[in-house]
């Protein structure tokens, strides 16, 4: 037989043993629920997770939360201090630290990976995931004991450890006295008004505003910022979420508990790098005394923020003024040298706007990054052509904004002022 046909058929009926795997799980589970409560099940368990699961990994969670007792364990763990190079160990280790998950591609593949440092009591290994294993990554937290059977020691020194198709690797269920001797990781966990700067925490908080997904370049390769505001009842603070946890921190929604691992505190703001990582926050979390943003009508919108869901009914106008720092002249042109005779000017981006629910119409305005983001406007974007392109298209649709009201400084009246955008009913923003 060709060694690549053999290779084809030894992974074809390895993934029929893991499929299967899945298959038990599932039918165990459905002993317990009926189809469509499984469904629902499923469904709310990622949402739990902020879409981070895959439906099996939502299944495994729901079995591990049922009690479900996993199969008589005869494998033979050894030290990490005996892996050797090119060959395949089990080992019984603590995760020390999950690191966020990355996509790659190259010329011959792509996929996904994630890195989870692990230890146990004779030393420390890179556990490496590949993709579909990643899906693991979004259940383990920090200090968990993982069983792990035929993972590929890829580099003895450093030691790293890569999943393969025939490995297995998963949380044990039940902590031994064997584990007692596992090392715990270092990382504390703190408020908000207890983090210093430059010490590594992890943090569990409320989302309280949420600026939109950017995009920038960096030494050539593509880069993102999502930027999160977070409140736990001892202070607030903003965090900068970079490249894949940018984009988890788009799938949680202002009043969601979250839990981020890895967090560094720099000049004042959390920041969440390759190192760290943004996840929805375990059960009994303990932020009741910080609630949730509320949901408001725009006629009992005041000056604390809420969610409110509204119909544009106008797009007024939108500008991209200059303003003078010293006497506050505005100019849609930036001028060398301002009438007062300063030099110091700053930018402002708003646009005006037309808004109503069932509680009546009100005028509306946006500012900066939450005015480009309702746009859709980049950066050097040409607002009054975009403002006509998109005035009948954006009129009548619905969207769901973090806002607050206050009193116009030129009309007396109510004024609704968007902060974000949280999302779009019917409608999509890019």
């Amino acid at each position: 037989m060709a060694a690549a046909t053999y290779l084809a058929l030894t992974a074809f009926y390895v993934k029929q043993m893991v499929f299967g795997s899945f298959i038990m799980i599932k039918e165990r589970l459905l002993e317990r629920f009926s189809p469509d409560q499984l469904d629902d099940a499923v469904r709310f368990k990622q949402d739990q997770f902020a879409g981070l699961l895959t439906e099996e990994a939502a299944m495994r969670v729901l079995a591990h939360e049922a009690g479900f007792i996993q199969p008589p364990d005869d494998v033979a763990y050894a030290p990490l201090q005996s892996a050797k190079g090119g060959q395949l160990l089990c080992a019984r280790v603590r995760a020390l630290a999950i690191f966020a998950p990355k996509r790659f591609a190259t010329a011959e593949r792509s996929g996904r990976l994630c890195k989870i440092r692990v230890a146990d009591s004779s030393g420390a290994a890179d556990l490496v995931l590949w993709n579909s294993d990643v899906d693991l990554a979004s259940v383990v937290s920090r200090n968990d004991v993982l069983l792990l059977k035929d993972v590929f020691v890829k580099v003895q020194q450093p030691l790293e450890l890569h999943s393969r198709l025939s490995s297995e690797v998963r949380v044990a269920g039940m902590a031994t006295d064997v584990d007692a001797a596992l090392p715990l990781a270092s990382v504390p966990l703190r408020r908000l008004n207890e983090l210093a700067d430059g010490v590594e925490a992890d943090v569990v908080a409320r989302l309280v505003e949420k600026q939109p997904l950017k995009e920038f370049q960096r030494q050539g390769k593509i880069g993102y910022l999502s930027r999160i505001k977070l409140s736990d009842g001892s202070a607030e603070s903003w965090a900068a979420c970079w490249d894949g946890n940018a984009h988890v921190a788009q799938r949680f929604d202002v009043g969601d508990a979250v839990k981020i691992e890895g967090a560094v505190l720099k000049n004042g703001e959390l920041s969440v790098s390759w190192s760290g990582r943004l996840l929805p926050a375990p059960s009994g979390h303990g932020l009741g005394e910080v609630a949730a943003t509320p949901h408001k009508s725009l006629a009992d919108l005041d000056g604390s923020d809420a969610v409110v869901e509204v119909r544009i009914d106008k797009v007024v106008d939108a500008q991209r003024l200059h303003k003078c720092r010293s006497c506050g002249a505005k100019s849609p042109d930036k001028t060398p040298v301002c009438a007062c005779g300063s030099e110091d000017f700053s930018s402002l981006t708003y646009a005006s706007l037309e808004l109503s629910d069932s509680s009546g119409q009100f005028r509306g305005v946006m500012f900066d990054a939450a005015a480009e983001a309702f746009l859709g406007a980049k950066s050097g974007t040409d607002l009054n052509l975009l403002t006509q392109l998109k005035r009948d298209y954006l009129a009548g649709k619905n969207v769901k904004l973090l806002a607050y009201a206050k009193k116009s400084a030129v009309s007396g009246q109510k004024e609704i002022v968007g902060k974000a955008v949280l999302g779009w009913n019917n409608h999509d923003s890019s």
